[in-house]
C-alpha cells in the first residue's frame, strides 16, 4: 500500500434517493397528497441532481475541539480570563444593539427622504388636469431610477446573497451551514444600499426580513474583528474566532435587526428563537434580549433627537394605542375566519411565490440583463396599477369618516386624525384607494390599523386587498434587498378591516371596531405565509400597543399556520430548497433505516502518526472534510525499533515501523482538514523518532503531555485558533522540501478526542437527533469492535 491512511470502502445503494411517491408515475388522490404532506413536513427527500447542487457546501465546526493543547490552555486559565470573556460578550452584544439602531435610523431617515422628495414633486402636478400625466411619469421615474440602483447594487457586488430578504442564508448558517460571503463587510454595505432604494422604489416589500440579515452581519462583523474584504484580520477578539462563538453573535445580531426594525425586543428575541436560531442556551438568551434593547433604545434616541420622551421607534411606527372597547365572544367566530382565510391566502402566496421563484432561477439566473429587465417589468406594472387605479375610485368628504374617542393614555382621551391621501381630490376630499394603494406602506398601515369609522369603501379594501397580493407574489425574489412582511401586514389589514365592515353591517347590538379586525387580519396573514406563532403575536402586540387583544391574536395566529400547515410549509422553508442549503429541521422523518443505511462508505482514517508524504496525498485525492484518526494496532515483533528517548524509564515503549500499521484499528479522535492544513503549514513534524510510539493509548499519552508542556514543536491553543480562524491555503501552496516528506506528524496533540462515535446498528432516527442536538460536523460510525466502517455528515441524513 503507497499510501498510510485506511480507506473503509464498502459498496451499498444510496438509501437517500427520491422516494417512489414523488415519482411521475405514481398518482395520489389530493387527499392522500395532503396525508403525505403533513407526514413528510419538512424533511424533502434530495435527489441526486439536489445532492450535486450541495456537493460544495461545507458544515460549521460548532463542537469543540477537545485537544490537549485546549485542555491544557483551560488548565491555565484564571477567573480574571474567564471573567474576561464573559464582559467580552456582553460588550459585543452592546456593541451589536447600538451598531443595529443606528443603522435602522440611517435606512428610515434615507427612506423617508427619497419618498417626501417623490412625492412631493409628483403631488404638485395632480392638482392640473393637463399635468397628470407629467405626474405619472415623475412617479414612474423615480421608482425606475431608485429600483435599478438597488438592483445594480445587488449585481456589481457580485453576490446573490445581497437581493431578497436573506433569512434563509441566516436560518441555514445557524443550522450549522458555512454559506459563502453571507456576512462580510460588502454583504452588508451591499444590503443596506440596496434596501433603502427598494423600499423607496414604490414596489411591494418591505425592509424588515433585511433588517434580519442585517443584524447578522453587522453581528458577525464586530464579535470576529477581521474583514475579508479589507485584508483586516486582529487577533484583539481570537476567543470568539471560532463558529461556535459567531453563531451565537449571528443570533444576538439578527434578533437586534426583528427588534428594531418593529420597536419589539421582546418580538426579535422570540422570533430568532423560534425562527432562526437551531441552537439556544440561557446565556444567550440574556446576550440577545440585551442587544435588542440596546438596539430599540439607539434607534429610539436617534428618531426623538435625545429628548426627554420616549417611543419604541423602529423602521414601521404605529403605535395606536388602547381602547375603551374590548371584543365580545361572538366576535370570536369573525375571528377564527380571518384565521381560516390568512391560512388559506398564505399558503396560496408561497405555492405562487415558489413556483415563480423556480421559474426565475431556471430561466433568469444571475444574468445582469436579464435581472434588470425584470426589474423594469416589475416597476412598470406596478407603478401604473398604484397611479391609474385610484382614478376609477371616487372622491370621498373627510367629514364621511366617523370619528372615535380612543383611550391614548390612562388619563385623557384623543380623537387620532387619520392620515388621508388627497391624491386627485379637491380640499377636504380624499381618495380612499391611493391612501392604501398609492402611499408608502407605513402610512397606509396606520390608516388601515385607525379605529375611526368609514374610511373606507368595501370596494376599495377588496381592491387593496387583491392588488397588493397579486404585486407582492410576483415581487417577492426580485433581484434587491426585499422582505415581505410589511406586504403581508397590508393584505391581513385589508382583508380584516373589510371582515369588520361584514360584522358591523351584519350585527348592530354591539360596537365594531374594525381597527382591531385590522390588527387581527394581519397577524392570520403573517402567520399564514411567514408560520410563525409565539414571535408573531408578540410582535403584533409591541408593534400596535394592542395587549388588550391578546387572545384573538393568539386564536387567529394558530388557526392561520394549521390552515397553511395541511397544504404547504413556510416561505422560507421552502426557499432554503430551492437554494439548496442541506436544513436539518428539529424533528427527524419518521424511518426505519438505520445508519449503515445512509452512510457514505468511503472514509478515509489517519493513525496516530501521519507521514508528510501521506498527509500530501490525503489532502490532495480527496475533498473529505474529517479524518477519523485510529490506534494502530499491535504488529509482530520484526516491526519493532528502537524505543523512544521522550519516554520515561516507567513508561518505556516500542516504535512501530509505519509501513506494518495499516490494519483498521479502535477509532481515537477526529482531525480536521484545515487543522492537517495549519500543521503542514507551520511544519509542526518531525522524525519518527522525537515522537512517542503511535500505540500508546491516548490516556498515557495525555499524562505524557501533561507533564512535558514543550511536547516537541507544539502550537498553544490561542495560536492554532488564530491560525484556523484565517483563510487557509491550499495544498498546493504549501513549501514542503523532499526531505521533509518522511516526517511524521503528530495527530495526538490537535485531534479532537471528544470524538462523536454511534454503531452501525443505530437507527436513523436516533442518529439524526444526536447529529443535530450536538450541532455536529462528523459523526463517525463504528462497528461491535469499534473500528470505523463509515461516516455521517449533514447531507447524508437528507
Amino acid at each position: 500500500m503507497d499510501q498510510h491512511y485506511l480507506l473503509l470502502d464498502n459498496m451499498g445503494d444510496d438509501a437517500s434517493d427520491a422516494s417512489s411517491v414523488n415519482s411521475p408515475h405514481h398518482r395520489l388522490s389530493w387527499t392522500d397528497t395532503i396525508k403525505h404532506k403533513i407526514k413528510n413536513r419538512g424533511h424533502h427527500r434530495l435527489s441526486s441532481h439536489e445532492k450535486e447542487k450541495m456537493a460544495k457546501i461545507e458544515s460549521l465546526d460548532f463542537a469543540v475541539n477537545d485537544n490537549i493543547i485546549w485542555r491544557k490552555y483551560q488548565h491555565s486559565l484564571s477567573i480574571s480570563a474567564y471573567l474576561s470573556k464573559t464582559l467580552g460578550k456582553w460588550l459585543v452584544a452592546l456593541l451589536i444593539g447600538f451598531g443595529v439602531g443606528l443603522i435602522i435610523y440611517c435606512i428610515k431617515i434615507s427612506t423617508e427622504h427619497l419618498n417626501e422628495l417623490k412625492f412631493h414633486l409628483v403631488n404638485s402636478f395632480l392638482s392640473d388636469t393637463r399635468h397628470r400625466i407629467i405626474g405619472f411619469f415623475i412617479y414612474y421615474g423615480f421608482n425606475l431610477t431608485f429600483a435599478l440602483l438597488s438592483c445594480a447594487i445587488v449585481i456589481f457586488s457580485g453576490m446573490p446573497v445581497v437581493a431578497s430578504s436573506g433569512i434563509p442564508e441566516v436560518k441555514g448558517y445557524l443550522n450549522g451551514i458555512r454559506i459563502t460571503r453571507a456576512f462580510n463587510l460588502k454583504t452588508l454595505i451591499g444590503k443596506v444600499t440596496s434596501l433603502i432604494f427598494a423600499f423607496s422604489s414604490g414596489l411591494v416589500l418591505g425592509p424588515e426580513g433585511p433588517m434580519f440579515h442585517i443584524g447578522s452581519s453587522l453581528g458577525a462583523a464586530l464579535s470576529q474583528f477581521k474583514s475579508k474584504t479589507l485584508r483586516f484580520h486582529s487577533s484583539i477578539f481570537w476567543r470568539f474566532q471560532n463558529d461556535r462563538d459567531k453563531r451565537d453573535f449571528i443570533s444576538c445580531g439578527a434578533a437586534a435587526g426583528i427588534a428594531a426594525a418593529f420597536g419589539a425586543p421582546i418580538g426579535g428575541v422570540l422570533y430568532t428563537l423560534e425562527e432562526g436560531s437551531s441552537f439556544w442556551s440561557r446565556q444567550l438568551v440574556w446576550r440577545t434580549f440585551f442587544a435588542c434593547l440596546c438596539a430599540v433604545v439607539t434607534s429610539n434616541l436617534f428618531f426623538q433627537g435625545f429628548s426627554m420622551h420616549i417611543h419604541d421607534y423602529g423602521v414601521l411606527t404605529l403605535g395606536i394605542g388602547g381602547s375603551s372597547e374590548l371584543y365580545t365572544y361572538p366576535e370570536l367566530l369573525p375571528f377564527l375566519a380571518l384565521g381560516v382565510v390568512g391560512g388559506l391566502l398564505g399558503a396560496l402566496f408561497v405555492h405562487i411565490n415558489v413556483k415563480i421563484n423556480e421559474w426565475r432561477l431556471r430561466v433568469l439566473g444571475t444574468k445582469p440583463i436579464h435581472r434588470i429587465v425584470e426589474v423594469i417589468v416589475l416597476v412598470t406594472i406596478t407603478s401604473f396599477l398604484k397611479f391609474s387605479l385610484p382614478f376609477l375610485f371616487p372622491c370621498r368628504d373627510v367629514s364621511e369618516i366617523t370619528l372615535i374617542h380612543q383611550n391614548a393614555t390612562a388619563t385623557c382621551d384623543q380623537v387620532i386624525e387619520p392620515e388621508v391621501t388627497p391624491f386627485i381630490c379637491p380640499p377636504g376630499q380624499y381618495n380612499d384607494l391611493a391612501s392604501i394603494f398609492y402611499t408608502n406602506p407605513e402610512t397606509a398601515m396606520r390608516l388601515l390599523y385607525n379605529r375611526n369609522l368609514n374610511i373606507f369603501s368595501s370596494i376599495t379594501l377588496i381592491t387593496a386587498c387583491i392588488m397588493y397580493l397579486i404585486l407582492a407574489t410576483i415581487t417577492s425574489g426580485v433581484y434587491m434587498a426585499s422582505g415581505i412582511f410589511i406586504p403581508m401586514m397590508v393584505i391581513g389589514a385589508s382583508m380584516g378591516r373589510l371582515m369588520g365592515r361584514m360584522v358591523e353591517m351584519v350585527v348592530s347590538s354591539f360596537y365594531v371596531d374594525s381597527g382591531i379586525y385590522a390588527v387581527v387580519g394581519s397577524a392570520a396573514m403573517m402567520a399564514g405565509s411567514l408560520r410563525g406563532t409565539i414571535s408573531l403575536v408578540v410582535i403584533i402586540v409591541e408593534l400596535t400597543e394592542e395587549t388588550q387583544y391578546l387572545v384573538p391574536v393568539i386564536l387567529v395566529v394558530m388557526i392561520a399556520k394549521w390552515t397553511g400547515d395541511a397544504f404547504n410549509e413556510s416561505v422560507y422553508e421552502h426557499l432554503m430548497e430551492l437554494k439548496h442549503i442541506p436544513y436539518l429541521p428539529s424533528h427527524p422523518p419518521k424511518s426505519s433505516q438505520t445508519v449503515s443505511d445512509i452512510m457514505s462508505q468511503s472514509v478515509k482514517c489517519v493513525p496516530t502518526l501521519l507521514r508528510v508524504r501521506d498527509a500530501l496525498s490525503l489532502l490532495r485525492d480527496v475533498t473529505h472534510h474529517g479524518f477519523p484518526v485510529y490506534i494502530p494496532a499491535t504488529v509482530p515483533s520484526s516491526a519493532l525499533s528502537s524505543s523512544s528517548s521522550s519516554l520515561s524509564s516507567s513508561e518505556e515503549g516500542v516504535m512501530i515501523n509505519p509501513e506494518t500499521y495499516l490494519q483498521p484499528s479502535a477509532v481515537c479522535g477526529i482531525i480536521l482538514r484545515s487543522q492537517l492544513m495549519i500543521l503542514l503549514q507551520k511544519k509542526v513534524y518531525g522524525p519518527i523518532s522525537d515522537f512517542a510510539p503511535p500505540n500508546v493509548p491516548p490516556s498515557d499519552f495525555m499524562r505524557m503531555s501533561y507533564r512535558d508542556p514543550t511536547c516537541g514543536k507544539n502550537l498553544d491553543h490561542p495560536t492554532f485558533a488564530h491560525l484556523l480562524a484565517k483563510s487557509i491555503k491550499s495544498v498546493d501552496s504549501l513549501n514542503i522540501s523532499a526531505d521533509e516528506l518522511d516526517y511524521f506528524i503528530d495527530l495526538r496533540i490537535y485531534m479532537n478526542f471528544s470524538v462523536v462515535t454511534c454503531n452501525k446498528h443505530f437507527s436513523y432516527t436516533e442518529a439524526y437527533n444526536l447529529f443535530r442536538s450536538l450541532g455536529l460536523r462528523h459523526l463517525v460510525v463504528v462497528d461491535d469492535k469499534h473500528y470505523p466502517v463509515g461516516i455521517l455528515t449533514r447531507k447524508d441524513f437528507l
